[in-house]
């Protein structure tokens, strides 16, 4: 058999070499929108931490009792999921799908603890109102006599109605807390790279 021409082309080599080009850039390819996916899910997560953060600052720490941070008179506005991080949330499921649920938890905490300590703010004032009532009453002597007993009636259901909203208030704290931990605790393989 003759030795091929000089300017004959190895089929086979070239084939070969453009299996194994091409499968190493499949591979790259597929490394590389890993990569991707991998730092977007990590700045997900990231921006979903720092918003836990807040609501953890914003809530104070949980405990057995409920004390207004506010000076009387000031208000504070509803805690509640930032809107930016509203938008996230979808997204946060593929990460995990049980952020989803959990940032449900969260938000149904978070109106219960703002609803119930913006009664629980009413309640010193209505206290107060009833106490102020009672004081003109023992003025009038025996003709308040009556309404001082009804105004005294009235004030223990009033601090028995503000006990239960501090209750409520610290129960939905706790909750509050405990969604934020599992939240934290989904995202921490993506936060502790």
């Amino acid at each position: 058999m003759a030795p091929p021409p000089e300017h004959a082309v190895n089929w086979l080599s070239l084939v070969v070499s453009a299996v194994v080009g091409g499968l190493f850039g499949y591979a790259s390819a597929r490394l590389q929108e890993f990569q991707k996916n991998r730092r977007r899910l990590r700045a997900l997560a990231g921006a979903l931490s720092q918003d836990s953060r807040r609501i953890r600052g914003q809530l104070g720490e949980p405990s057995d009792k409920y004390v207004e941070e506010l000076e009387y008179g000031a208000g504070a506005a509803p805690l509640t999921v930032h809107p930016w991080t509203v938008g996230l949330i979808a997204d946060a499921a593929e990460i995990s799908p049980a952020l989803v649920g959990e940032y449900m938890t969260l938000e149904h905490a978070l109106q219960n603890f703002s609803a119930f300590r913006a009664l629980l703010r009413e309640s010193p004032a209505t206290i107060a109102n009833l106490e102020e009532g009672g004081r003109n009453a023992e003025q009038e002597g025996a003709a308040g006599e009556a309404t001082l007993v009804t105004v005294r009636q009235r004030i223990r259901e009033a601090e028995e109605i503000e006990s239960a909203r501090r209750q409520i208030v610290v129960t939905a704290r706790r909750q509050a807390w405990a969604a934020l931990t599992k939240i934290d605790r989904l995202l921490r393989p993506y936060t502790e790279l």
